[in-house]
């Protein structure tokens, strides 16, 4: 069996896997896409060094700055990584709070192409050039259902760009699945005020383990993937100027709570469809 740790932010999953990995010989498999980027361990929560010398991880911190992750590139790496630790006859435990991969990893997903690197840049910079109405208005033109949320949006503009088919399309087509009945979904128990009141902590933490320090080396590099980690927008903000202390602080501890919201979002949408049991939410 594969063990799949799942949960929103700050709920403990880390400490519950490394935990499970002792009693029964396992390595950890990273199901985060923002834990890839080796030049940003502490905004992302990372394994600290401490367990990672401990328990053996996979997928964590190999990533450059500019590195885009899919589903798809996700899915090779970690299909390499079960069949790598089956045949070190250890147990596979996958963690992380990328919700959308784990409910593809569940539910099974499109195959769907990889993007070019060349659409996505342009995709980017139209983007960037005439704002989120504006490309939202082009790409419903191309398709009429295509997601509001920004990642998806610029996602599916550029799959209809590449291939003529937009997700939609893509989505109507055969699934495949991943390790089907070999998947044991943990969730670690909490309340959502355990986790709230956890997600404003651990970013204080954040700041006292050197989190500046760590922004501000890669500020220069602010319009790649690594923006998107919870928090970095106020602090680069704070860190040239533009924001009190106090007010940065408030803000990321929002916007870490606020995705901590919406992965409970998925999770309940995961229990609604039968991929996980219901009972393993009920105090979220």
């Amino acid at each position: 069996m594969i063990k799949l740790i799942i949960g929103p932010t700050a709920s403990g999953k880390s400490a519950l896997g490394i935990e499970i990995a002792r009693k029964i010989n396992g390595v950890i498999i990273n199901i985060d896409s923002m834990q890839i980027y080796k030049s940003i361990p502490i905004i992302t929560a990372q394994p600290n060094l401490e367990d990672l010398a401990n328990i053996s991880h996979k997928l964590y911190g190999f990533a450059d700055n500019d590195y885009n992750l899919s589903f798809g590139r996700w899915a090779k790496m970690v299909e390499l990584e079960v069949q790598n630790a089956r045949a070190k006859g250890l147990i596979p435990i996958i963690i992380g709070g990328t919700m959308m991969y784990a409910y593809m990893l569940l539910n099974g997903f499109s195959p769907i192409p990889e993007i070019n690197d060349s659409i996505r840049i342009c995709a980017n910079a139209l983007y960037a050039q005439i704002g989120h109405d504006e490309f939202l208005n082009i790409t419903q033109k191309m398709d009429d259902k295509t997601p509001n949320d920004k990642q998806r949006l610029i996602y599916n503009h550029c799959l209809i760009l590449q291939t003529g088919k937009s997700l939609t399309q893509y989505s109507l087509l055969p699934q495949q699945k991943m390790f089907e009945g070999e998947i044991e979904v943990i969730i670690p128990r909490k309340t959502r005020k355990n986790v709230y009141d956890a997600c404003n902590g651990r970013f204080l933490d954040m700041i006292d383990d050197g989190l500046f320090d760590e922004v501000k080396s890669v500020m220069e590099f602010a319009n790649l993937p690594i923006k998107r980690a919870t928090g970095f927008c106020y602090v680069a903000r704070y860190l040239n100027g533009e924001m009190p202390f106090d007010a940065m602080v408030d803000k990321s501890q929002q916007e870490t709570r606020n995705y901590a919201k919406k992965q409970i979002m998925w999770l309940r949408k995961m229990a609604k469809e039968g991929l996980i049991v219901p009972d393993a939410i009920q105090d979220l």
